[in-house]
């Protein structure tokens, strides 16, 4: 039942998740004659946040980051939202983006999975998808399309490293990728391994526990862990000022560390292995409840080096520190590849590179490919990603509708070039790491021109403290933009008060002022010092 309708269509959004509905938003605004087009294989919008889709989040999923940090420009939290969400109230929160942007205008396909992307002569690109809800039982469909936006998300087609054994027969060994509960597995009063310390094998190895389970953790090279909240109770990640994340990556480890082993706590007393990498490189883990776990001997952390997993019908043998362990189930959370085979060879080999990494200017275009774009594949550091994705979709709306222009082929390829190396030197694993540099947000609002002009911020000494000292928000990004800066500055004032008081210009003055007397005053020390001297 093989069916193909060519018709014209201007823009094609594939995937309906957070990436998708923001990019369609923006569309919106920027190509208002634009006709749109979402492309989702679910038949809701929600993404991986759906917990009743098979790869969707786990049911102990929480949130890492604060929904201050969460919150999308246009869209408050409830008032009675808690601090960190739960993955129902992010899927309400989503669902009512959508329900608020996705007008009729938009032409949305549900229940269609998209099987190729290919790309015609005169540089317009064929879409064809299944439609499960076509008559006679389904039916193949295309679309021709002058723009396509993927913006499908990279967590669903599991990593599993090189000769990890499946045992479909058995079924002793599993990913977090469909991970949904101890329940769902059936592992009650089991010894189970986790394999990795990332934030989903956090979750996991809490969740295990309440099933009575033996739990052991194993990780090759440790991990810095967090509170969610500092001493008096706000967010954490509202403590991290737009400042930092311009400082150089060793200034930022040296500053990280420092507060992590004094301000909170010295974790070198934990039973967790510290890093052996800096907290930059090797990111930040946050659970209170997985580190009172491990201190309690309910959770057992060990690392070192994985050997070879062989399965038999009774479960699982793991050579770990050349010592044999055997346990009754092994779930690897290490990770996901990028997948997305639909896209065809000619436009997908230039692009994804044999360690799963990308050749992506600015994380989302392929220098050989025009009017082709990516949303949301990245990986990002002190703050949340959904921040990241209204960014992108904004700038990238502006590309599509003529307002910005990209920069010539062989500069976007040296930009590329240079955040590989930059990948190199500060990923603590290279291979697959999509993570993007801690100044990305903002070199991106600077090329969406909403940056704050510095003539406006000398003139405005309290907006010069909320851009550089201020909370990562989404307020930060959107200062000078004539549509949505006079509710930037009202949001951005808020938030800051969340954080410093409401008395808080006087106080982050005072210690703005203290600090450079501080400098003044060593620098004055030093010249004396050094013409003493000579």
């Amino acid at each position: 039942n093989e069916y193909k309708s060519y018709l014209r269509m201007d823009i094609v959004i594939i995937g309906g998740g957070i990436s998708g509905i923001v990019q369609a938003r923006w569309l919106l605004e920027f190509a208002r004659s634009a006709r749109i087009t979402i492309i989702e294989q679910e038949d809701d919008f929600g993404g991986v946040w759906d917990v009743e889709r098979p790869k969707g989040v786990m049911n102990c999923t929480k949130c890492n980051v604060s929904r201050y940090s969460m919150e999308l420009l246009g869209l408050p939290w409830p008032p009675d939202t808690p601090n960190y969400p739960s993955h129902t109230a992010v899927m309400d929160y989503i669902r009512s983006y959508a329900e608020k942007y996705i007008t009729p205008d938009i032409n949305v396909l549900f229940s269609c999975t998209v099987i190729d992307v290919a790309m015609t002569e005169n540089a317009s690109y064929l879409v064809t998808y299944h439609s499960d809800k076509a008559s006679g039982g389904g039916a193949n469909c295309t679309i021709r399309a002058t723009h396509v936006v993927i913006a499908n998300g990279h967590s669903s087609v599991p990593h599993y490293p090189i000769g990890t054994p499946f045992d479909k027969e058995f079924g002793h060994i599993s990913h977090a990728c469909g991970y949904k509960s101890y329940k769902k597995l059936g592992l009650f009063n089991k010894k189970v391994l986790v394999i990795g310390l990332s934030f989903s094998a956090v979750d996991v190895a809490v969740d295990l526990t309440k099933g009575n389970n033996e739990v052991t953790v194993f990780t090759r090279n440790g991990k810095w862990f967090t509170p969610k909240t500092d001493a008096r109770g706000r967010p954490a990640d509202l403590g991290v000022p737009r400042l930092f994340t311009l400082l150089p990556h060793s200034l930022q480890s040296i500053l990280l560390k420092l507060n992590l082993n004094f301000r909170y706590f010295n974790q070198n007393n934990w039973k967790i292995p510290t890093s052996k990498v800096d907290p930059v490189s090797g990111g930040i883990s946050s659970s209170p409840e997985f580190v009172t776990l491990v201190q309690d001997d309910t959770i057992n952390v060990i690392h070192g080096t994985l050997g070879d997993v062989n399965h038999h019908d009774g479960g699982v043998s793991v050579r770990v520190n050349q010592v044999s362990l055997d346990f009754d189930h092994v779930i690897y959370c290490t990770g996901y590849e990028i997948g997305m085979e639909f896209l065809d060879s000619n436009i997908r080999t230039p692009i994804f590179c044999n360690d799963n990494h990308v050749n992506l200017y600015l994380s989302m275009y392929p220098t050989q490919h025009t009017n082709l774009s990516f949303i949301g594949l990245f990986n990002v550091r002190f703050t949340s990603p959904f921040q990241i994705i209204d960014l992108q979709a904004y700038y990238n709306a502006q590309i599509i509708a003529g307002v910005r222009s990209l920069p010539a082929p062989h500069d976007m390829e040296e930009d590329i070039a240079r955040h590989n190396n930059y990948l190199r030197q500060s990923c603590q694993v290279y291979r697959g790491s999509l993570f993007v540099e801690s100044d990305y947000r903002s070199k991106l609002a600077t090329l969406m021109g909403t940056t704050p002009s510095v003539a406006r911020m000398a003139l405005s000494p309290s907006l010069c403290v909320q851009y550089y000292l201020g909370p990562l928000v989404w307020s930060n990004n959107f200062l000078d933009n004539n549509a949505y800066a006079r509710n930037a500055k009202i949001h951005l004032d808020h938030t800051c008060r969340i954080v410093w008081g409401d008395c808080w210009f006087l106080k982050v003055s005072f210690v703005v002022v203290l600090l450079i007397g501080i400098c003044v005053l060593f620098s004055a020390l030093l010249i004396s010092w050094a013409s003493g001297l000579f």
